[in-house]
């Protein structure tokens, strides 16, 4: 379970990359163009749909890793059992969260139906939110392996980057 997880985060990890460089590309274009007598009109939207789809994609991502935003100066002073007990109660309102989101993008879905983009006439938006709760039962998937992991008390965090992570030294970063 914990491979096939690593595995699925690495095709995240591949696809937040993919997402960078589509929405860099489109905002170069659109840039290169402003020169143009004529210049397209998709590709300000196409680059937004792009940040948004990775920047849900990238929360499961950033969830395994344990590089998300947390406030953990109290939590860090308390002892070890009691900061897993805590870090099970996150996660579990993760899971509880990422319920609520899917509910709520059930009805966008149902209501935006045939729906397009304002520029981008083949992009349905009911396809975007459906991409949104696939990202958000990653999320709920990554949350409920934390917990696990947390439980049996195999570590915090995935560490899908790690190997990467790794491979830096100071002297790459030129400190």
């Amino acid at each position: 379970m914990k491979k096939l997880c690593i595995l699925i985060l690495k095709v995240i990890d591949f696809a937040c990359v993919v997402l960078l460089f589509l929405m860099f590309s489109s905002m170069t274009l659109q840039i290169v163009c402003r020169f143009l007598p004529k210049a397209p009109v998709w590709t300000e939207e196409f680059a937004r749909v792009c940040f948004v789809l990775m920047s849900y994609l990238a929360v499961p991502l950033c969830l395994a890793e344990g590089s998300h935003v947390a406030v953990d100066m109290l939590v860090n002073v308390l002892p070890k059992p009691l900061q897993r007990v805590i870090d099970i109660i996150i996660y579990a309102s993760v899971i509880f969260l990422g319920v609520v989101f899917i509910r709520s993008h059930m009805v966008n879905i149902r209501s935006s139906v045939g729906v397009t983009t304002i520029t981008m006439n083949w992009l349905k938006l009911n396809w975007i939110y459906t991409a949104e709760c696939l990202f958000f039962a990653m999320t709920i998937a990554v949350s409920a392996m934390q917990i696990v992991m947390l439980i049996l008390g195999k570590g915090a965090h995935l560490r899908v980057l790690e190997p990467r992570k790794s491979t830096l030294t100071e002297e790459d970063l030129g400190l």
